[in-house]
C-alpha cells in the first residue's frame, strides 16, 4: 500500500506487472543456476560465469545504442516505431558479429580460461548476437509503457532456458562447459526468435524508413556506452574474480551474487517502468522533482528490508546447491549491504539517462568500472572469496554516493 501511495496510477501498475515477471525471470534464473551448478560444480559454474560476464559486457554493445534511441524516440513520438525498429535488427545482428568476434580474441588472450574455442563461440553468439535482439524487443514494448511485455520477454528467455538446462541435467551428456555452451545457444536462439515474433505481432512496427544517420550514431554510441559500462558493474566482477582468483572463488561469488540480485528485484522493476516517464518530464522540471523524490523513497525503504531478508535467508546455499558451495554463505551475508548501494544507484543512473544525462552518467560509470577493477586488484587479491564481496560493495557504495549527488545538482539546474 505504500508503494502505491507514492507510486500512482499507470506508474503503480506497469511496477507490479514488471515485479511479476522480474520474479519469474529470477525464478527460472535461480532454479537454472540449481540445475547448472549442480551437474558442473562450483569450478565449472564460475568458469563459465567468468566468461559469459565478458560476453555480456561487450554485448551491450551491439546495436550501438539503437535500442535506447528506440525508447527515448518512441516514448516522446509512436509513430516512430516502425523507423527504429528495423535500424536496430539490422545494427544490432551486424555489429553483434563483429564484437563477438573480438570477445573470441579477448578470451583466447585471457591467461586464465578453460572454455575451450567452441564453447566460447557459443557463449558469444548467445550474448553478443542472440539476447541484444531480446533487449531491442523489450525496449520496443517500455517505450510504449507496456511493462509487462517489456520484462515479460527476458523472462521468457530465462524459462526456455531453464528448460535447457533442466534437459542437460538429466541427460547422460558430459557435464562440461562446452556441452552446456551448445545447450545455452540453442535455447537462446528459441528464445530470440520468439521475442522477434512477438514484438512485430502485437507492436506492428511500420516499414523501414530511412538509413542510421550521424547524429544517432553519436547519439547510439553515448547510450551504449553507457549500457555497456552499466552492465560492466553487473557482469565483469565475476570475470575479474575468475582471473584473480579461480573458477572455484568465482563460483561461489557468483552463486551469492545471485541470491542477492534476487532482492532487487522491486528496485529493477521500478527503474524499468519509471525510464519513459522520467524521458516525457523533460518539459516539467517540478513533476519530475517529484517523481524522483518518490522513486529515491521506495528505493531505500525496500532495500534496507530487503538486506535484513537476505541476511537471515542466506544459509540456503549449500541446501540448495549442495556442500561445496557452503563458502557462499559468508559471502552473501557481506552482500547486504550491497542492496542499498545497487538500489540507489540503479535508480540515480535511470534518473540522469532520463534526463538527457547519459554522458554524465557515462562519466560516472566508467570511474565506477575503474574502482572496480582496482578495488578486484586489491581485495580479491588478498582476501579471496570476501575479497570478492567487499569489492563489488565498495565499488557500488561510491556510485551510489556519487550518482545522487549529480542528479541533485542537475535536478536544481534544471528548475
Amino acid at each position: 500500500m505504500v508503494v502505491h501511495r507514492l507510486l500512482r496510477g499507470r506508474l503503480a501498475r506497469n511496477t507490479s506487472l514488471s515485479l511479476l515477471w522480474q520474479l519469474a525471470r529470477v525464478g527460472a534464473q535461480a532454479l537454472w543456476l540449481l540445475a547448472l551448478a549442480r551437474k558442473i560444480g562450483p569450478d565449472g559454474y564460475g568458469t563459465f560465469a567468468g566468461v559469459a560476464g565478458l560476453a555480456t559486457f561487450l554485448g551491450a554493445f551491439s546495436g550501438l545504442g539503437l535500442g535506447l534511441l528506440l525508447l527515448r524516440a518512441v516514448a516522446r513520438d509512436p509513430s516512430l516505431l516502425g523507423a527504429y525498429w528495423h535500424k536496430g535488427i539490422r545494427w544490432t545482428i551486424g555489429s553483434g558479429i563483429a564484437i563477438a568476434l573480438a570477445f573470441l580474441a579477448i578470451s583466447l588472450a585471457a591467461a586464465r580460461n578453460d572454455a575451450s574455442l567452441p564453447a566460447l563461440l557459443a557463449i558469444g553468439a548467445s550474448e553478443v548476437v542472440l539476447f541484444p535482439l531480446v533487449s531491442l524487443c523489450a525496449f520496443a514494448f517500455n517505450a510504449h509503457e507496456r511493462s509487462g511485455f517489456a520484462a515479460g520477454l527476458p523472462a521468457l528467455t530465462a524459462l526456455i532456458r531453464l528448460v535447457g538446462v533442466t534437459i542437460f541435467l538429466v541427460s547422460p551428456l558430459p557435464a562440461t562447459i562446452a556441452t552446456y555452451s551448445f545447450v545455452h545457444l540453442a535455447t537462446t536462439l528459441v528464445a530470440a526468435s520468439a521475442a522477434v515474433a512477438i514484438t512485430q505481432t502485437i507492436l506492428r512496427p511500420g516499414p523501414a524508413v530511412g538509413r542510421v544517420t550521424r547524429s544517432e550514431l553519436v547519439d547510439g554510441a553515448g547510450y551504449s556506452t553507457v549500457w555497456a559500462v552499466t552492465n560492466a558493474l553487473g557482469s565483469l566482477d565475476k570475470t575479474l574474480v575468475l582471473h584473480l582468483a579461480g573458477g572455484t572463488v568465482a563460483g561461489l561469488y557468483a552463486s551469492a551474487y545471485r541470491l542477492t540480485m534476487v532482492f532487487t528485484l522491486p528496485i529493477d522493476a521500478l527503474a524499468m517502468s519509471s525510464l519513459p516517464r522520467v524521458f516525457r518530464h523533460d518539459s516539467d522540471p517540478a513533476a519530475g522533482r517529484r517523481l524522483v523524490g518518490r522513486m529515491f523513497v521506495v528505493g531505500l525503504g525496500f532495500s534496507l528490508v530487503a538486506a535484513l531478508l537476505l541476511h537471515l535467508s542466506a544459509g540456503i546455499l549449500p541446501w540448495l546447491l549442495g556442500p561445496s558451495f557452503a563458502g557462499a554463505v559468508s559471502a552473501a551475508r557481506t552482500l547486504v549491504w550491497l542492496l542499498p548501494a545497487y538500489s540507489l544507484r540503479l535508480l540515480g543512473s535511470n534518473t540522469l539517462l532520463g534526463l538527457d544525462g547519459q554522458w554524465l552518467r557515462l562519466a560516472i560509470e566508467s570511474l565506477g568500472v575503474l574502482l572496480l577493477c582496482l578495488t578486484a586488484w586489491w581485495f580479491v587479491s588478498l582476501g579471496g572469496l570476501q575479497g570478492s564481496a567487499r569489492m563489488i560493495v565498495t565499488t557500488e557504495g561510491c556510485l551510489a554516493l556519487l550518482t545522487w549527488c549529480v542528479v541533485g545538482w542537475r535536478l536544481r539546474a534544471r528548475s
